[in-house]
């Protein structure tokens, strides 16, 4: 009798890997869990194959990728350090930093690369202060990459709790949790992160200097310099400042997707067994909901990278001469056009790392939807001899 398989391209094959190798430790960990929940496994190999088969989110699943990559390795990469400055040889190079006006043929620096006078260059030009843009654009991928990971791990989550309980409880405790974001909601996120991040950096500059175990921590997290940890105050100042905006959203939609969960019949079984609430909102509600919470949540790291940069551009996040994307647009804006490449390229890079989260986002939306998963199942299966 044939029997009916899945027609597999190569991604498909190479997702199966990558599922198949997270099983398996997973199964090591707690032995029989690939049994007991071989239909979950199964689903997420379907949400891969529709991934796999839409152009959209492979591009942004590539850029995200890219991003990750770069900020990843890019300190490690990176021709010099964020603020090496370096003396050109010809100040009629390619890309010379703008308003370049040594030109000693002579120079020691230039002999000792072994370099003559008019062909040392950058790969992606200079700034005014002879600071080779590509390293710099490579060290702002770690800060902005940073910083969105220690946002989005802390401020929608923020909001996910509070709308589990104000949805799950409704009453007072509803009212409560609601009125206080609608606090929130009635000021526009920006100015309101503006307002902190204004306020908080000599109070954390404080918390730096009492801590310095926590300091060295997130030197090593934004890959600086020792003699550059108290000037993360700034900088730590707007990862606080986006928690404490970026919640208000998230606690209205939870709330109102648990206010129509929490009426379905496996509630209302859970809660006839006895099922504590908790166990009930976490284990029960909240995986049931989970689908346009992962699709905002996946949109709104682009949003996270693009609401620092600007606050960097505003001059309230990375001081100098930590590398911020916003922070070098912001400095080369003095020297628009003549010297565009300071605002094209880390501009290009904020503009392919938030369209790559933006388009992995909506790709996830339809990936998600489980009428959407059958259908690309029925359409790859094939029936075998």
């Amino acid at each position: 009798m044939a029997k009916e398989v899945y027609e597999k391209k190569i991604l498909d094959r190479v997702s199966d890997a990558l599922i198949d190798g997270l099983v398996s430790i997973i199964d090591k960990v707690r032995p029989g869990w690939r049994i007991k929940n071989s239909g979950r496994v199964e689903e997420w190999k379907l949400m891969l194959y529709a991934l796999n088969r839409s152009p959209v989110g492979l591009l942004g699943a590539g850029l995200v990728t890219l991003f990750i990559v770069l900020a990843i390795i890019g300190p490690l990469i990176a021709p010099v350090s964020y603020d090496t400055q370096i003396i050109f040889c010809d100040r009629n190079a390619r890309l010379a930093p703008p308003k370049t006006v040594v030109q000693i043929p002579d120079n020691p620096f230039c002999k000792k690369l072994g370099l003559k006078p008019g062909n040392f260059t950058m790969l992606l030009g200079g700034d005014d202060y002879g600071r080779d843009l590509w390293s710099r654009v490579l060290y702002g991928a770690r800060t902005s990459l940073v910083v969105a990971i220690i946002v989005m791990a802390v401020g929608p989550w923020i909001g996910v709790l509070l709308g589990l309980v104000a949805g799950y409880y409704g009453g007072k405790i509803d009212e409560l949790l609601m009125r206080i974001t609608d606090v929130f909601l009635v000021f526009p996120g920006l100015i309101l992160a503006i307002a902190f991040s204004a306020v908080l950096p000599y109070r954390i500059q404080d918390v730096l200097s009492a801590h310095p175990l926590l300091a060295d921590v997130m030197r090593i997290l934004f890959a600086i310099k020792p003699e550059n940890e108290l000037q993360l105050a700034s900088l730590l100042s707007v990862i606080v400042a986006l928690w404490l905006v970026w919640w208000p959203f998230y606690a209205r939609l939870v709330r109102g997707m648990v206010l129509s969960a929490k009426e379905n019949t496996y509630v209302e079984a859970a809660k006839a067994l006895g099922v504590p609430s908790w166990k009930i909102m976490f284990k029960h509600i909240l995986p049931n909901i989970a689908g346009p919470i992962i699709v905002f949540y996946t949109m709104d790291f682009g949003g996270v990278i693009l609401t620092e940069a600007g606050l960097s551009f505003l001059g309230l996040g990375a001081v100098p001469p930590l590398a911020d994307w916003g922070r070098i647009i912001y400095d080369g804006s003095r020297y628009f056009p003549d010297a565009w490449w300071l605002v094209f390229f880390p501009g290009l890079f904020i503009f392919l790392t938030v369209l790559g989260f933006n388009l992995l986002g909506d790709a996830l939306r339809d990936i998600l939807d489980p009428r959407m998963r059958r259908s690309i199942e029925f359409k790859i299966k094939k029936k075998e001899d």
